[in-house]
């Protein structure tokens, strides 16, 4: 993976019109990946939500939940997380969040993880960034594909990538629109950077 990765990751709340919006994202290459959050929903509404997406953008979507429905869709993944531990077989792939150095070394089977947070978070109110260990941080970067998460903007993509992280997830810059910019702005904004 040497293309610098850019993800969304959904509001755990309610978006209006979010199918609409994330295929807006995906079908313009804003992103490289989605992944699907929303730890409240039950499975008819995961089914539901996947249901309405067209057919060719469901390998670029990545579960944090319902691992059982990559058994009924042709996702792209799963996402392990402190819910979630355990990939299925049926699994394309997994991916894992991180929030300590320490799980990021013990990783070893995961096509990326995510470190957060990085800065502070736009979407998590007192969820400040972290205290990394600069040298460690540089060191596993550098053997692992890690994904920066937490507070992240489009203006701190070339900064992330300089410091070598293989990527950046959003969230908060998304769905939150802290600088009050038109979802059509936030889509070319983001696919705009190569």
């Amino acid at each position: 993976m040497s293309k610098f990765l850019k993800i969304v990751i959904t509001s755990p709340n309610a978006v209006a019109d979010e199918t609409s919006k994330v295929c807006r994202l995906l079908e313009a290459n804003a992103c490289d990946l989605l992944h699907l959050r929303k730890p409240q929903w039950s499975r008819a509404e995961t089914t539901s939500f996947l249901r309405a997406l067209p057919q060719e953008l469901l390998g670029r979507i990545r579960l944090h939940d319902h691992f059982e429905l990559c058994d009924l869709f042709p996702v792209g993944g799963v996402q392990l997380n402190a819910r979630n531990s355990i990939a299925p077989a049926s699994a394309r792939s997994y991916s894992r969040s991180c929030h300590t150095l320490d799980e990021i070394e013990h990783e070893k089977g995961a096509e990326y993880v995510t470190l957060s947070p990085i800065f502070d978070s736009i979407s998590k109110t007192g969820y400040c960034r972290g205290d990394w260990d600069g040298d460690r941080l540089h060191s596993l970067l550098k053997e692992r594909v890690v994904i920066a998460l937490g507070g992240i903007e489009p203006s701190h993509f070339r900064y992330l990538q300089d410091k070598g992280f293989s990527g950046a997830a959003l969230l908060g810059y998304v769905w939150n629109n802290p600088e009050g910019k038109s979802f059509d702005r936030i889509v070319t904004t983001l696919k705009d950077f190569q």
